[in-house]
C-alpha cells in the first residue's frame, strides 16, 4: 500500500507575492509622478530628476518582475533608501515651505511613497525567504500581511494630516503695497527655473522696487546676499521686494530652493555710482 504525498504547486511557488506586487505597484506610481512632474509642474526634460526619481524606479522594477532572486524585493528597499537620503535637502525645504502648496504635496507624497518602499521591499524579502508551509502557501502569498496594512494606513494618515495642516492659511509679514501699486511696478519673473530678466540695474543708494511674478508651479525665492534681501516667490501670486541698492558694484541674485541655483536660476544686480 503506498501513500501519495502532496506537493505545494510550483506554479504557486514562483509566482510573486502580493507584497511584491505591491512593492512593483509602488515603483510604478513614483515613475508616473516623475513625468507627471516635468510635465505638468516643470514644463520641461529634467535630468537629474530622471535619474534620481524615475530611471531607478523602472529598473528596479522591471529586476523585480523579470528575475527569480528571492532577495530582489531589497533592491526596492535600497532605492527607498536613497532617494531620502539624495532628497533630504530638498524634501526639508519644501515640507517648511507650505505656502509652495504644489511642490509641498508633492514632496510628501514622494516622502510616503520612499517610506512604503523601503517597508513592503524588506517585507517581500523576507517574505520570500521565509516561506510558510505548504497548506498555507496559496492564502498566504495572495493577501497583504496585516502588518503591511497597518503601516500603510498609518503613513496615509500621516500624508493627510500633513496636506491638511499646509493647506492652512498663513499670514505673510513685512511691507504691503496696494494691488495697483503693486502692478506699476518693475516685473522680475521666475520661469521654467530661471529668472527674467536676468540682469537688473539701480544707482548707489536708491530704493528699489521689484514685482516678483512667479509662472512656475514650483516654489522659487529671490536672494542677495550682500544686501540681506530674501524674499519668497510663491506660484500664482505676485510678491514684493524691496530694498535699498548697496555701495556701486556687481551683485548676484539667485533663487535657493534645492536644485534651482545650480540649474540656472541666477541672475545679476549691477549697481551704479
Amino acid at each position: 500500500m503506498s501513500t501519495s504525498l502532496a506537493k505545494p504547486n510550483m506554479a504557486t511557488l514562483n509566482s510573486k507575492s502580493a507584497l511584491t506586487r505591491w512593492t512593483v505597484a509602488i515603483l510604478a506610481v513614483i515613475i508616473a509622478l516623475t513625468i507627471y512632474v516635468q510635465i505638468a509642474l516643470l514644463g520641461g526634460f529634467i535630468p537629474p530628476l530622471v535619474l534620481i526619481l524615475g530611471l531607478p524606479a523602472a529598473i528596479v522594477a522591471i529586476l523585480i518582475l523579470v528575475t527569480r532572486w528571492r532577495w530582489a524585493p531589497l533592491l526596492a528597499t535600497t532605492y527607498g533608501i536613497f532617494l531620502l537620503a539624495s532628497s533630504n535637502r530638498s524634501i526639508r525645504y519644501d515640507v517648511s515651505h507650505p505656502e509652495a502648496y504644489v511642490p509641498y504635496t508633492v514632496t510628501l507624497l514622494v516622502t510616503t511613497l520612499a517610506l512604503l518602499v523601503i517597508v513592503s521591499g524588506a517585507g517581500a524579502a523576507i517574505q520570500n525567504y521565509r516561506p510558510p508551509a505548504a497548506s498555507e502557501l496559496r492564502d498566504a502569498r495572495s493577501r497583504l500581511p496585516r502588518w503591511f496594512q497597518m503601516v500603510s494606513s498609518g503613513l496615509a494618515g500621516l500624508f493627510l494630516g500633513a496636506l491638511i495642516i499646509g493647506a492652512v492659511p498663513r499670514s505673510t509679514a513685512g511691507v504691503t503695497v496696494s494691488p495697483q501699486t503693486l502692478a506699476a511696478l518693475p516685473t522680475l519673473a521666475g520661469d521654467h527655473i530661471r529668472f527674467a530678466p536676468t540682469e537688473i540695474r539701480a544707482q548707489a543708494g536708491s530704493l528699489v522696487a521689484l514685482r516678483l511674478e512667479n509662472h512656475d508651479s514650483a516654489g522659487h525665492t529671490f536672494n542677495i546676499d550682500e544686501l540681506n534681501v530674501h524674499v519668497t516667490m510663491p506660484p500664482g501670486q505676485p510678491a514684493l521686494a524691496l530694498f535699498q541698492a548697496g555701495p556701486p558694484g556687481t551683485y548676484t541674485f539667485y533663487c535657493d530652493v534645492p536644485g534651482h541655483r545650480e540649474a540656472g536660476m541666477v541672475g545679476t544686480l549691477i549697481v551704479t555710482p
